[in-house]
């Protein structure tokens, strides 16, 4: 049916009367196959090899390189149930602890982008007006002062009462194994976590382990990647109160009834211009609750055999 509709619309031309997926783990391996014909388009590359393949003149005969929008994101998903967790100044302050900016120049090669919400940044609704919190160690203690954290005993690590007993801001960050991306945002973590009188842990775990720890609700802080339709976004699955239940996707247990009214009326309004006001005003509530940090959108870099013409990254 897309035929009808070609002449205006450059995406729905079918070219390949027939498409094959190989799945292949290791990146050098996925290369070689691509020069040897037996690949034409390898997604999902790794930076450094996308930067090798870039800077290398005899791959650049071989191999052209594109960069795709990825309808995902990145964040640090905050269990907002754990005492330690529960004050909106607290998941601020390890908003400001995390270098992300490094990390996507240095670790990343510059393949992605700083976000402030739930959203990608190409949505039309995407809030520009609010600017990723800067990292700012100083900024994180003067907000954990404020949640009523100090070093009472002066061992480095600040500490409140709870519950009538005295807690230190000791947290654990839950990794799935081979992540360098998650093992180089834990130690940015750590390091200005230390900076600000937090103990930061880093313990690798099984993934599925993980989404269980976290439908229960028993961890501290763990990164995921969610990805996304490029249609408009309902937020009621995720963050809606409804859905902070052990079989509910709230993994991170938000409750806000400003935001719950919302997602209500972002469902119900048909016009475009109110309901893209109503996405903003939610990422609003977003921004200053911090139930989860936002971190980044990454590129997809793409790589593709010469022979293969009129590529179109989308």
């Amino acid at each position: 049916w897309g035929d009808e509709v070609e002449k205006s619309n450059e995406q729905f031309i079918a070219r390949p009367g027939r498409i094959r997926y190989k799945i292949i783990p290791d990146d050098q391996a996925a290369l070689t196959l691509l020069r040897d014909g037996g690949l034409d388009v390898m997604g999902g590359v790794s930076p450094n090899l996308f930067a090798g393949i870039q800077k290398d003149s005899l791959a650049g005969k071989a191999y052209e390189t594109y960069l795709a929008v990825f309808m995902k994101y990145v964040s640090l998903a905050l269990n907002n149930h754990n005492p330690k967790l529960s004050d909106a100044r607290t998941r601020n302050a390890l908003a400001h602890v995390i270098d992300m900016d490094a990390t996507i120049k240095t670790v990343m090669l510059g393949l992605g982008e700083r976000i402030i919400g739930p959203f990608h940044p190409s949505k039309p609704y995407y809030n520009k007006a609010l600017k990723p919190l800067a990292y700012d160690p100083a900024k994180a203690r003067q907000l954990l002062k404020e949640a009523g954290w100090a070093d009472s005993n002066g061992d480095g690590t600040v500490d409140r009462i709870i519950d009538g007993k005295k807690v230190e801001l000791q947290l654990t960050l839950l990794l799935s194994p081979g992540s360098d991306v998650g093992q180089n945002i834990g130690l940015l973590l750590q390091k200005g976590g230390k900076e600000a009188g937090m103990d930061i842990k880093v313990e690798t775990k099984d993934f599925k382990l993980i989404l269980g720890d976290m439908a229960q609700k028993n961890y501290d802080m763990t990164i995921v990647s969610p990805r996304q339709s490029p249609a408009d976004d309902d937020p009621y699955q995720v963050w809606h109160s409804d859905s902070d239940r052990p079989d509910g996707s709230n993994r991170v247990g938000y409750n806000s009834p400003v935001a719950d009214s919302i997602i209500l009326a972002i469902r119900d309004e048909k016009d475009n211009e109110k309901r893209y006001d109503l996405y903003k005003a939610f990422q609003k509530v977003l921004y200053q609750d911090q139930p989860a940090v936002f971190l980044y959108a990454p590129k997809e870099p793409v790589i593709c055999r010469k022979a293969i013409k009129g590529m179109i990254p989308s």
